[in-house]
């Protein structure tokens, strides 16, 4: 006789990343309890001929409804992108993974709404003489700048793109700044902690290292590392300069 097959485990993992993601969703729908009824009375709440049930009748804590509402929050095309996308590294398909990236999409979205605000009132900002904004790739916008003019780059490169365009654009960076920067003057730039040491190499190959700041910041949803189990709520500012 035949013994029944085991499913996979990255089947059991996606089938409860799956379930979750529509217990979410059923929950963001749901009408809401009041809560706050004296204990003598039932404990299912009352609207007209419906019955409203708390989140302890039906056997949820509200710890796994905020984790299951979060995972529902994540646009499908994209919830299904990252399914692929991790199953295709083969990566373990988890909650917290599923959750991380809800975080992370989420302050794109606040990231986003400021940048539209900001946008909104850099429009009705009085011109002035001594500031030019250019938008674009500091690659292709910025070339009419003089050689050893500047006092001072200070910049956050973006994270796009894969490992290998993010380092190639911190090589480019520094090779621009050691040509921009007049002799002593100072690079500053925010990096990612992942990618810290391959970023100081690169800036090193054209400047030299000068300081390292700490920036802190506060947020309930920290930067997270899975692979090395960190949580992290600061970020490394590097210095370089041109010469001593």
């Amino acid at each position: 006789m035949l013994k029944e097959q085991p499913y996979p485990e990255i089947w059991k993992a996606e089938f409860k990343i799956r379930s979750e993601r529509r217990s979410g969703e059923i929950l963001v729908g749901m009408e809401k309890n009041p809560g706050g009824q004296a204990e003598h009375e039932s404990h299912l709440s009352q609207r007209g001929t419906r019955t409203i049930p708390k989140l302890s009748d039906l056997g949820i804590s509200r710890n796994q409804s905020s984790r299951w509402q979060a995972i529902a929050s994540i646009p499908l095309q994209q919830f299904e992108e990252r399914i692929d996308s991790l199953k295709s590294n083969g990566k373990e398909l988890t909650s917290s993974e599923m959750l991380s990236y809800a975080g992370y999409l989420q302050r794109e979205r606040k990231r986003e709404k400021k940048r539209a605000e900001a946008a909104a009132r850099a429009a009705d900002a009085t011109q002035d003489e001594r500031i030019r904004i250019v938008h674009g790739d500091f690659r292709v916008v910025l070339t009419d700048i003089p050689d050893d003019s500047v006092q001072l780059i200070c910049t956050d490169p973006p994270y796009a793109g894969s490992q290998n365009d993010f380092l190639t654009l911190w090589d480019d960076l520094g090779k621009w700044a050691s040509e921009m920067l007049a002799p002593g003057k100072l690079l500053v730039a925010m990096c990612a902690n992942y990618y810290l040491f391959e970023c100081m190499q690169a800036l090193s190959k054209h400047l030299e290292y000068t300081w390292t700041s700490v920036l802190i910041y506060e947020t309930r949803i920290p930067d997270t590392m899975f692979k090395y189990r960190l949580k992290t709520y600061w970020k490394p500012a590097i210095w370089f300069s041109k010469g001593e």
